[in-house]
């Protein structure tokens, strides 16, 4: 049987070794972690489509309340703009059922915008302010009645047709004087009785035949409660059917679901 000579192996050079790669090891993980910290500091938001919980320390921004001491780093780096008290806790921001825009006026001509705020709606009802300019179709239509009574002085026009045997009189009811104009029979007549408004007797003449005729002119309506009749035409009076159920509408863009989470650790 033979032998073969080995030298003895040294553990502490060994030792030694691996302490050096350990160091190199541990000098190539801090290196890493600062390029991480560059890359995805504390604080940065990134989309997660997966359920919760979120990778290792990351977590959902669902808007939850957090200790300070939890994640000291992240509650330097939010404080209290999205929740939380001063001194004691920190919260995250809430992106469920939220599109994020950029803080700061667009332009051209944007709305400036402030980091935190909160903003816009899911539904719009329109105002009237807001609807374009438009027109209706309207339904034609009229109207008859009767007005309510009347007490006023006021005056009529009246036309009377044509019309065959007639008269016309009148009487004052302080001196009782009446005169009367009777057409028919082809013979026109006139009486008179009682005396004028000063006592002088009443001298009157025969008229001309006129036969047949119609009448029109003012007539007074002095203080005598009475109605008037009205009819309208439909060009003239226009009405307008009711359009539109006064529902909102939605305002929402077309979007594709997911979580949002953010670095806290």
């Amino acid at each position: 049987m033979s032998y073969t000579w080995q030298e003895p192996i040294d553990f502490q050079a060994k030792t030694r070794l691996y302490a050096d790669d350990l160091d190199v090891l541990a000098n190539d993980l801090r290196y890493l972690r600062q390029q991480l910290n560059v890359i995805w500091p504390v604080g940065i938001m990134l989309l997660w489509p997966a359920d919760p919980p979120a990778p290792a320390n990351w977590v959902i921004c669902d808007g939850q309340v957090y200790a300070n001491g939890s994640f000291p780093a992240l509650a330097a780096v939010l404080g209290n703009r999205w929740g939380g008290t001063p001194g004691a806790s920190f919260a995250v921001p809430d992106m469920r059922g939220r599109a994020p825009i950029g803080v700061g006026q667009g332009v051209p001509n944007l709305t400036q915008r402030a980091l935190g705020t909160l903003l816009g709606v899911e539904t719009v009802t329109l105002a009237v302010a807001q609807m374009p300019l438009h027109a209706h179709t309207a339904n034609d239509h009229s109207h008859s009645g009767t007005t309510n009574d009347q007490d006023r002085n006021h005056q009529h026009w009246a036309n009377l047709p044509e019309v065959g045997n007639h008269r016309h009189g009148t009487e004052d009811g302080d001196t009782g004087f009446r005169f009367v104009i009777s057409h028919g029979g082809g013979v026109d007549r006139l009486s008179a009785s009682g005396t004028g408004g000063t006592g002088t007797p009443v001298t009157v003449s025969r008229m001309n035949e006129v036969g047949g005729h119609g009448h029109d002119g003012w007539v007074d309506a002095a203080n005598t409660g009475h109605l008037h009749g009205f009819g309208t035409g439909g060009a003239s009076n226009r009405g307008m059917d009711n359009q539109g159920g006064n529902a909102a509408h939605d305002n929402m863009q077309p979007s594709s679901v997911t979580n949002f989470i953010i670095r806290a650790a």
